[in-house]
């Protein structure tokens, strides 16, 4: 069973049987492959109709889950499994074919989505957006003056 169980406390493991915490990690691999399967699925599409060179590909997440880790099933912790969650962005063109499968690991939040899509479309981002774009990090580089930890 779960204690603690409840959206405002930390969920960890009890009694579980290897069993449970087996068949709970392939339960969630599983929707993994999913999602896995169909972005390809719409990848695919896209080349096919010939979009893909013009779409530009933002793959996120809200949360992770520690899926047993420390004991603790859920988001409610700051475990890297429950707070490093994927961000992949696509942007079309050739401009940015130099940092394509690049693996950034400055600090970015899911606050940069945002203004990172409207400045890739090219449209202004509102005063009030808290973010910063990520375009800057797309060609295999680091913004100057790029946030760290100790903001």
């Amino acid at each position: 069973p779960l204690v603690g169980h409840g959206h405002n406390s930390i969920s960890y493991v009890g009694g579980m049987s290897d069993d449970n915490m087996a068949k709970l990690r392939a339960t969630y691999y599983g929707l993994i492959t999913e999602v896995d399967d169909n972005i390809g699925r719409m990848v695919a599409a896209l080349k096919d109709s010939g979009q893909y060179d013009n779409t530009l590909i933002v793959v996120t997440s809200d949360h992770g889950d520690t899926l047993g880790d420390h004991w603790l099933i859920g988001k409610e912790s700051y475990f890297d499994a429950a707070f490093h969650v994927p961000l992949i962005v696509r942007a079309p063109g050739a401009a940015w074919d130099g940092g394509r499968g690049t693996v950034v690991e400055s600090f970015s939040e899911n606050i940069d989505v945002m203004p990172t899509i409207l400045d890739l479309m090219d449209l202004e981002v509102p005063a009030q957006c808290d973010g910063y774009s990520l375009a800057g990090f797309l060609d295999g580089g680091v913004p100057a003056g790029w946030r760290d930890d100790t903001e």
